[in-house]
């Protein structure tokens, strides 16, 4: 919120701003997942001994898709200049977009336009990777990771342009 102001208070760059929100934001997801597994595995039995590989591989799905939603927070937040807009947009999309994934069932038994959505979703394709590798499964489908692969390529994208785009208009 307010990230131009905050810029112009703490005389960072934008791109300073930026990174650092970035890296907060990365610490804080990983807490909470850590958090979240270690209820897992005391209150439902979650297995503890995952392979290391899994582990790494689930850090890098998490990483890939927090990259992914914080770029699109971010640009969101830069387009839209009300907070009380942004938090109503937001709330807007969270649920839907939780919903509308293969986070809590499956995908196959959905009607014509919510399975192209949900199968267009970057949360279902994060999901379909995570959950085989934490339940010792293997791997999810590669389809799944080159979507979350062209989805970080296009919010990079999206992101570089805003980052030019404000540090030039900071620059004035």
């Amino acid at each position: 919120t307010r990230v131009i102001d905050m810029i112009n208070m703490t005389a960072t760059s934008f791109f300073e701003y930026f990174l650092g929100r970035l890296v907060s934001v990365q610490g804080l997801t990983f807490m909470k997942s850590l958090l979240l597994w270690l209820v897992a595995v005391i209150l439902f039995g979650f297995p503890v001994n995952i392979p290391a590989v899994a582990g790494l591989f689930v850090i890098m799905i998490l990483l890939m898709s927090n990259i992914i939603w914080f770029g699109f927070g971010f640009a969101l937040g830069l387009v839209i200049r009300t907070e009380d807009v942004r938090d109503i947009v937001a709330q807007l999309l969270i649920l839907p977009l939780s919903f509308l994934s293969t986070i809590y069932y499956p995908a196959n038994n959905a009607p014509g336009i919510l399975k192209i959505i949900i199968t267009a979703n970057p949360l279902t394709h994060a999901a379909n990777i995570i959950r085989p590798a934490l339940l010792g499964l293997g791997h999810g489908p590669v389809r799944s990771l080159f979507a979350l692969f062209i989805y970080l390529i296009v919010v990079m994208i999206i992101l570089i342009y805003f980052i030019r785009r404000w540090s030039a208009y900071q620059e004035k």
